[in-house]
């Protein structure tokens, strides 16, 4: 089929990169798609930088999030390191900052990093519309798509179909914001459609994705009616404010992995916590403290 030899030759070609800064670069350049990087450089940009970037980016991230764990389940796509007929192209199995080594309990096609990665440069493009932002985050969504070819977790199509979606994705949000449509209006699309994905084919990372969302709504909705934060002060009180809420969202999920028991509905209330705090209760504090 034209796919596997397109997918084949593109493998093919980005493995043959191999060496030793090669694979710590690429390793690099796979981070900038993990989906901590990507929850702090939201975090960063809507407390510290440009309220409405920070929201663009963050409605962009997670409707692509909601999307693809949708459409994951749907193709169902096996890993290449799980094909017979790729077993000749190599794969790197990882543990730590980039994980590979549970990928295999996840589907291929689209690709999530490449996805978010290209979702995230779109909304940094589209609110501000000038070259010297849009080549960099072009550049770092490329990374992104050629190194998880090169660790050997997706084929060329899954990348380049992950993209383009990102960027569909992104100017979507874009476009029902010129259209009037509100942030939590917006968010609440994204979070039915993951929940939605609860019922199709629940998994971790669905029901993760969903706790999420579902918080972050909540939060948003909290916020927008008693706090009404706003990104201002001296560069090192916003600084300030992204090292105390990175250290309190990492306690806070700690303390509600202790806390609470294993189960599916326990899974979802952890990360529907985190994402109030991270959208509602700390904004709430800061403001408050005149951070």
């Amino acid at each position: 089929m034209p796919l596997d030899f397109f997918d084949h030759w593109g493998m093919a070609m980005i493995q043959s990169l191999w060496s030793g800064a090669a694979h710590l670069f690429f390793l690099a350049a796979s981070f900038l798609g993990e989906a901590g990087f990507l929850v702090a450089l939201v975090l960063a940009c809507w407390w510290c930088v440009d309220r409405r970037l920070g929201e663009g980016m963050m409605l962009s991230l997670y409707a692509s999030i909601s999307l693809n764990g949708f459409l994951k389940d749907l193709f169902r796509r096996p890993r290449p390191f799980l094909n017979p007929d790729f077993a000749a192209h190599r794969y790197l199995a990882l543990e730590g900052p980039v994980d590979t080594v549970h990928l295999a309990e996840s589907w291929s096609f689209p690709s999530g990093h490449s996805q978010c990665a290209a979702a995230a440069a779109s909304a940094l493009w589209l609110r501000y519309r000038r070259w010297w932002v849009g080549l960099p985050g072009l550049g770092a969504a490329l990374l992104v798509m050629a190194s998880r070819v090169y660790l050997g977790v997706h084929y060329p199509t899954d990348t380049l179909m992950g993209a383009l979606l990102g960027v569909l994705v992104s100017w979507a949000v874009w476009l029902l914001a010129r259209r009037g449509v509100s942030t939590l209006q917006v968010m609440a699309g994204a979070v039915l459609l993951a929940s939605l994905a609860l019922f199709w084919s629940p998994s971790p990372d669905s029901i993760r994705a969903a706790g999420l969302g579902a918080g972050a709504l909540a939060g948003l909705a909290f916020e927008g009616r008693f706090v009404g934060f706003q990104v201002r002060g001296p560069w090192w009180k916003r600084a300030l404010r992204l090292v105390l809420g990175a250290v309190f969202l990492m306690g806070l999920r700690l303390l509600l992995r202790g806390l609470l028991p294993e189960g599916d509905v326990f899974l979802w209330l952890r990360y529907a916590l985190l994402g109030l705090a991270a959208a509602g209760l700390w904004p709430a504090a800061f403001t408050k403290l005149k951070l």
